[in-house]
């Protein structure tokens, strides 16, 4: 494994034995839904990272050319056409941008009904509170304060979660959304190996 980035280019280049090591094999579904391997995903997301300001990612695996079927048969478990293997990968990237796509979204509907919950808990606390001070006006004992901050302090903790979503959790997502998205628009070139 190494990759190497030339200009605005990041090149990967991977020596397989086999088009299977790409692929998760414990996923039962069709060649073209399958996952990827966990290692070979998480490398391509590292060398990524590491690599500044890329404009263009190209994925060159090395493999043996037996285990190709030839273009103009279909393709068996254990023989790909070459073409298969950059749509597989294609797919696998473009569904995990849909999917986190759908993550950011959720945070946000999320985080949106949080913060109209929030604020009515928070408006019930300061009615607490007022309450507390209307029907003891002169009150000065160490409990009455201590219960009149401790229901002001919870309506506003209530809002924390809600923020939270709004501000901040959503950001990951987004920045992993780029990443597959970059990935999803990948070249792969195939080259025969040894």
């Amino acid at each position: 494994m190494a990759f190497k980035v030339e200009g605005k280019r990041l090149i990967v280049s991977l020596e397989l034995r086999t088009p299977d090591q790409i692929f998760d094999l414990r996923d039962p579904s069709p060649f073209r839904e399958k996952d990827l391997d966990e290692d070979f995903s998480r490398y391509l997301n590292v060398a990524i990272d590491e690599a500044d300001d890329v404009e263009e990612v190209i994925l060159r695996l090395s493999i043996p050319s037996g285990t190709f079927s030839a273009p103009d048969t279909p393709a068996s478990n254990s023989h790909f056409k070459p073409s298969d293997i950059e749509a597989a990968i294609r797919d696998y990237y473009e569904f995990e941008v849909r999917s986190v796509t759908a993550e950011v979204q959720s945070i946000f509907e999320e985080g949106r009904w949080s913060f109209l919950l929030g604020c009515v808990f928070l408006v019930l606390c300061q009615a607490v509170s007022y309450s507390l001070h209307y029907f003891e006006p002169n009150a000065e004992s160490f409990l009455f304060h201590a219960v009149d901050q401790g229901v002001q302090i919870i309506g506003w903790v209530a809002l924390w979660r809600p923020l939270e979503l709004l501000l901040y959790a959503w950001w990951p997502h987004v920045q992993k959304r780029k990443l597959f998205a970059q990935l999803a628009k990948m070249k792969v070139e195939l080259v025969p190996g040894a």
